[in-house]
C-alpha cells in the first residue's frame, strides 16, 4: 500500500514538473491569438481603433494566412477612417481568391463588397507610366531584394487603390508652398519608419494603386514586396540630403541619399521619388534607386 502511495506521488510530481515546463501557448497553442482577437472585438465594441489595430496586427502576425483576421483589419481601418489602408487589406483577400476554399471563399466575397463600399475609382491609365518606359530608366537593383546583376526598378511596392478625382485647386494655389514641402518631409519620413518597421499594410499605402514597378500587374508586385519584407532581418533605412521639388500643386519630386542596411544586404545611394496630391494625400507614383 505505501508503495502505491509513494507511486502515484511520484507521478504527480512529474506530471507539476512537466507543467511548469510547459508555457501556456504549449498547452494552449491558440492561448495568445484568442486573447488578441477578443481584446479586439472588444475595443472594437468601444470604438478604440488604434487598440483593436494594434491587437489585430498581432493577431495577424501569428496567423498570417488566416483571411478572417484580415477581413476583421479591413473594417477597422475602414470605420477608423484609413480607407488607403483598408483597401489594400481587402485586396489582399482578393488576391487569395485563387486557392481560397470554404468559408475563404465568403471572406474573399465579403471583402469585394466592402472594397466596393470605399467608392475609389479606376486610375486613369494615361497618367501611369507604362513598365516599358520605366524599364527604360536608369535604375539599378532594389535595395531590399536579393543582389543582382540586372537593372529594374527599386522599391517595387504595390498598394490601395486611391481615389483618381483630383482635388480642385485654385489658380492662384501657390505652388512652392512650404507647407507642401513639410508635408512631403514628415510623409517621406514616415514612409521610411513603417518599412523599416515591417509595418507592411502602412508601407504599402504610401504608393498610388496603380504602382507596379515593371511587374506584371499590381498585385505581383505587391505581393513580392511583402514577401521581401517580412523575410529581412535587422533592417535599418537612413535618409539624408533630402530634397522636395514642388513640380504643381499636385506634383512634386523628391531627391535623397538613401542606405539600405539588413543582416545580409546593403547598400547606398541616390533615390528619387516622384509624387501625386490624390485627394490632398500625397502618394509615390514613381520611384528610381542608383547605387553609388
Amino acid at each position: 500500500m505505501k508503495y502505491v502511495q509513494i507511486q502515484s506521488l511520484a507521478i504527480a510530481a512529474g506530471l507539476v514538473l512537466g507543467l511548469q515546463a510547459c508555457s501556456v501557448n504549449d498547452i494552449l497553442p491558440n492561448a495568445e491569438f484568442n486573447t488578441l482577437m477578443v481584446d479586439a472585438d472588444a475595443a472594437i465594441h468601444d470604438n478604440r481603433w488604434d487598440v483593436a489595430t494594434s491587437n489585430l496586427e498581432q493577431a495577424s502576425r501569428l496567423q498570417p494566412n488566416n483571411l478572417a483576421v484580415k477581413l476583421k483589419q479591413g473594417q477597422v481601418y475602414h470605420q477608423s477612417g484609413k480607407l488607403a489602408l483598408a483597401h489594400n487589406t481587402y485586396q489582399q483577400i482578393i488576391d487569395a481568391a485563387a486557392t481560397a476554399k470554404g468559408k475563404d471563399l465568403e471572406i474573399v466575397q465579403s471583402a469585394m463588397a466592402q472594397q466596393a463600399k470605399l467608392g475609389f475609382k479606376p486610375i486613369d491609365k494615361a497618367t501611369v507610366l507604362e513598365p516599358d518606359s520605366i524599364a527604360a530608366a536608369s535604375v539599378v537593383t532594389g535595395s531590399d531584394a536579393q543582389p543582382s546583376t540586372e537593372s529594374r526598378v527599386q522599391d517595387a511596392t504595390p498598394l490601395p487603390t486611391e481615389p483618381i478625382a483630383q482635388k480642385a485647386t485654385s489658380p492662384q494655389a501657390a505652388i512652392n508652398s512650404v507647407d507642401d514641402e513639410a508635408v512631403i518631409s514628415a510623409r517621406l519620413e514616415d514612409w521610411r519608419l513603417a518599412w523599416q518597421q515591417r509595418r507592411i499594410s502602412e508601407y504599402l499605402a504610401f504608393y498610388r494603386g496603380d504602382f507596379t514597378g515593371g511587374l506584371r500587374s499590381h498585385a505581383a508586385w505587391r505581393q513580392q514586396r511583402t514577401d521581401r519584407i517580412k523575410t529581412v532581418k535587422d533592417l535599418q533605412i537612413d535618409i539624408s540630403s533630402l530634397r522636395v521639388e514642388l513640380l504643381d500643386v499636385d506634383k512634386a519630386t523628391v531627391t535623397f541619399t538613401q542606405s539600405y542596411q539588413a543582416a545580409n544586404h546593403r547598400d547606398l545611394g541616390l533615390k528619387t521619388i516622384s509624387l501625386q496630391k490624390i485627394n490632398n494625400q500625397w502618394l509615390i507614383v514613381n520611384e528610381q534607386f542608383s547605387k553609388q
